[in-house]
């Protein structure tokens, strides 16, 4: 099974429905099963969790370098 590293708060938005496309710079091939891996960075959460607060849990809920 393929993995695909992504930061949160977008991670949680992408296994809870709100979030349903995932743009990347690269082209691939595969179609199947896709564990989504939640990234250990708090960056992003820091600049867009303000933006996205409407359904997210509580930033110390989010899980942070997990399969997701």
């Amino acid at each position: 099974m393929k993995a695909l590293t992504v930061c949160q708060p977008y991670a949680w938005l992408i296994i809870n429905g709100p979030k349903r496309v995932e743009n990347r710079t690269w082209r691939t091939n595969y179609r199947g099963p896709l564990a989504i891996h939640a990234g250990q960075s708090r960056a992003w959460l820091a600049e867009h969790y303000p933006r996205y607060r409407l359904s997210l849990p509580g930033r110390n809920r989010l899980p942070f370098g997990y399969l997701l």
